[in-house]
């Protein structure tokens, strides 16, 4: 099967696509249903014309006044040629009757309310040197034999503008047909709506220029199919589903419709490819919607195929530099269709331009790549990492980076991971930069970092570490994981009454040369408070340092936050009885683990800040050391 233009500007439509299929004009067959499209009544009601020529429109006006030049697509059109008894070929529309005859009254009326001189331009629509008795339209209703030859064509559309009522349009009628049907009154009433849209006094002086950009940035996607195909079970199935194109969407048809195609293939085989391949395209599409995909790879829910498509692109591209420099950026999403113009472009670049299926094989493989980084727990967890980084500054590029054809004979996504990490600014300098008074983010890196690369249990047989299990990275996002103090900032000392734990905790934090105010009664004065609130942060030092902090859930943290330490280990308790996720370090600081010589399992005292200090730092260098670029290279 030859491989033809799929994408027509409207002009092309009646232009270039009927000279491509060598036809004389597009037919509606017989089995079609009328024109049904509503032109509103006058009201707030808009129907299906209303809303076409509003948003063309607005596409004009967004042009006009300097925007971006962009296409805009009004969906697919069916087709298929067939051979007339008279030896003609005509291209049947089998789908986007609607448009193409909307669409056709629009240059009418247009060049009708431009005259004769103005409207020239859009004469497209017909065939201008046709001899008697030939086909003067484009466009032809089976049903209504010459009805838009006698009413649209030929200027003959002021016979539908001019009439003063329906009643008066059917009495001038000059042929003894009854006129008098449903679908003729939706033609009568689109043909006004347009006449009295561009007629409006603020149109009126840009018609002739809004009629250009229709006619040349308004597109459609001709889909043409074999003509011993059963075009009414075509049509049948084709209207079972409608939804609006995006950019993913055409896409999609333009790849599967072209990828599709061999010069071998049976109408029966095509069909079946297609459908193979629709599947797969939408297992795709369903896998990237899971939170956990699109947190690790750092997806937007509604365009994560997009941004999948917009790799294949730059690997598709990765030949051709000027064709490279084309692909949209990530900027672009929602932008119109930048990845289905980047994609038409590509596929006609020349001999050497790449294939549609080799486009879809390009999506499968790029597909395959996440799934395997995905469930590899080594790399999940370092992409991870970063995604969720709080300092971490190139989030978006990661994807593009580890896909790019380089990076993939370079070394693999593992030792651009690795050195990413690596950068962290945690990781540099001395454990007192990580203060929670000297910038939050940084601590908090650090405690993500222990919480997804804890220290490896070993192997007793082998004395080899046990990789760790791919971490939870959408619960820890969803559940908006932050720093938190484990020794409160701001204990709890509103109003009068001091709560036991307040005094137990006083004594807790207190080193063994180091006497807290006494407090011998439950009712203190405001200025017994103050002075105890002083002492509380007489070393703000030590309050605000890497050993007093941990990672907590935002809920967690904002219920307990200035809560004795006791009371959050119970909460945390109870969460893991729950079967909750805890981030392994949480748990551990906790249930004081990581802390051998501590005294007490219910306070968190001074000590118990500096032995977490302690084990922080040896674990700081474990990681420096596991993520330097010297220990991820390859050993002689």
């Amino acid at each position: 099967m030859a491989q033809r233009n799929l994408t027509y500007s409207i002009r092309g439509i009646f232009t270039d696509c009927l000279h491509d299929h060598h036809a004389s004009q597009y037919l509606i067959a017989a089995y079609q249903r009328g024109y049904k499209w509503n032109s509103g009544d006058g009201s707030d009601t808009k129907g299906q014309v209303d809303k076409l020529l509003a948003d063309l429109w607005r596409a004009y006006e967004v042009l006009r006044r300097g925007g971006a030049t962009a296409d805009y697509y009004l969906q697919f059109l069916t087709l298929k040629p067939i051979k007339l008894p008279t030896g003609q070929t005509v291209l049947e529309v089998i789908d986007g009757q609607q448009r193409l005859t909307t669409l056709s009254l629009f240059f009418a009326v247009l060049r009708y309310s431009l005259g004769v001189e103005g409207g020239a331009e859009f004469a497209f629509i017909e065939h201008l040197a046709s001899p008697a008795g030939s086909t003067i339209g484009k466009l032809e209703y089976a049903v209504r034999d010459r009805f838009l030859e006698e009413f649209v064509y030929q200027g003959n559309v002021h016979k539908l503008v001019t009439a003063t009522s329906w009643e008066a349009f059917l009495e001038t009628a000059t042929t003894a047909i009854d006129y008098n049907q449903q679908d003729i009154y939706y033609l009568y009433k689109a043909a006004r709506k347009i006449h009295s849209f561009l007629t409006e006094e603020q149109r009126r002086a840009k018609i002739s220029a809004f009629g250009t950009f229709v006619a040349d940035y308004g597109r459609l996607i001709a889909n043409v199919i074999e003509e011993e195909v059963n075009s009414e079970d075509v049509f049948s199935d084709l209207n079972s589903n409608r939804v609006p194109l995006t950019d993913t969407e055409l896409v999609k048809g333009l790849l599967l419709t072209r990828a599709s195609r061999t010069a071998s293939s049976s109408f029966q085989q095509v069909q079946e490819l297609r459908s193979a391949q629709g599947r797969q395209w939408d297992e795709v599409a369903r896998w990237l919607q899971q939170p956990g995909v699109r947190v690790l790879y750092g997806l937007h829910k509604e365009s994560a195929l997009w941004q999948l498509l917009r790799l294949v692109a730059l690997r598709m591209a990765a030949p051709f530099p000027t064709i490279r420099a084309m692909v949209p950026p990530r900027s672009a999403i929602g932008t119109g269709f930048p990845l289905y113009e980047f994609f038409e472009h590509l596929l006609s670049f020349g001999a050497q331009a790449p294939k549609a299926a080799d486009c879809f094989e390009q999506l499968q493989l790029l597909s395959g790549l996440l799934h395997d980084w995905y469930d590899t727990p080594a790399i999940h967890n370092q992409l991870g990492v970063l995604q969720v980084s709080k300092q971490y500054q190139s989030k978006g590029e990661v994807l593009e980076r580890i896909t790019a054809e380089d990076q993939l004979l370079a070394g693999g996504p593992r030792a651009f991971l690795r050195q990413e990490i690596s950068k962290f600014s945690c990781l540099k300098g001395d454990l007192a930069t990580l203060a929670y008074n000297a910038g939050p983010n940084k601590a908090f890196d650090l405690l993500l970092l222990l919480n997804v690369f804890p220290e490896k249990p070993s192997n007793k047989d082998t004395d080899q570490p046990i990789d760790n299990y791919p971490f939870d990275f959408a619960r820890f996002n969803g559940e908006s994981w932050s720093l938190e103090h484990i020794y409160p900032q701001h204990p709890a000392l509103e109003g009068e009454q001091v709560p036991v734990e307040v005094r137990i905790s006083l004594r807790a934090i207190a080193d063994a040369d180091d006497t807290p105010p006494q407090i011998q009664k439950d009712a203190l004065s405001p200025e017994e408070a103050e002075e105890l609130r002083q002492y509380l942060h007489a070393d703000n030092q030590l309050l605000h340092s890497l050993g007093n902090l941990a990672l907590l859930t935002s809920g967690d943290n904002s219920s307990v936050s200035n809560a004795p330490f006791h009371e959050k280990r119970q909460r945390l308790m109870q969460r893991v009885r729950r079967g909750s996720f805890i981030a392994p370090h949480t748990f551990s600081v906790f249930s004081k683990l990581i802390l051998p010589k501590s005294q007490s399992q219910f306070d968190w005292t001074k000590a118990d800040i500096r032995e977490h200090a302690t084990y922080l730092e040896e674990q700081r260098a474990r990681l420096i050391k596991d993520f330097s670029i010297l220990s991820s290279l390859p050993t002689a």
